[in-house]
């Protein structure tokens, strides 16, 4: 078999290709011809950049032809790992996010700072805890609506008949139940 080794010693070393003007100038990194064969980047180093990819002007793809019934993992197996998986059946096209054993009160945590969080769905929402959901606002003018377009039948159902002690307690300064 025929391989090429480069190595840079002990120095930082560099691989460019000095690109600009009207003509593409890419660096392609790949192992053709099929196989068990793969293209494969590590890194010892320890520091907060020990591996860093990042495009100062244009995009970044990761993936975009991943076959179907592929995967892209992104994250230690068995602790916080981010799974994408196209697939030719709509069934089978999924994206997982997973944090198999941390405890912490922000074990997975979705924060927007200024803006709002957009959660929207083509059919079902389903929220399943093994303890508590609360849902707060903070703000003065901050409200809470669960609104409802059903339009027969049961439309909104609260259920918390677990045991003959449990409760239902609705704490305001102004109770107002209208019946249209």
């Amino acid at each position: 078999a025929v391989c090429i080794s480069l190595s840079g010693g002990a120095g930082a070393s560099s691989f460019n290709v000095a690109s600009g003007g009207a003509d593409a100038k890419d660096l392609t990194l790949s192992v053709t011809g099929g196989g068990d064969s793969s293209v494969l980047i590590s890194s010892d180093g320890t520091g907060s950049d020990a591996m860093s990819i990042d495009a100062s002007a244009g995009s970044i793809l990761i993936g975009p032809s991943l076959a179907d019934g592929q995967t892209i993992k992104i994250g230690k197996n068995g602790a916080t790992e981010m799974i994408f998986t196209p697939h030719g059946t709509a069934g089978s096209e999924k994206i997982s996010l997973t944090n198999t054993s941390g405890t912490a009160a922000d074990a997975i945590a979705i924060t927007a700072s200024a803006g709002s969080l957009d959660l929207n769905a083509a059919d079902n929402v389903t929220i399943d805890a093994a303890d508590e959901i609360v849902l707060t606002t903070t703000s003065a003018d901050g409200h809470i609506s669960l609104v409802s377009a059903h339009t027969s039948g049961l439309a909104f159902h609260i259920d918390a008949n677990a045991h003959a002690s449990s409760e239902v307690q609705i704490d305001a300064g102004i109770l107002v139940l209208p019946i249209e």
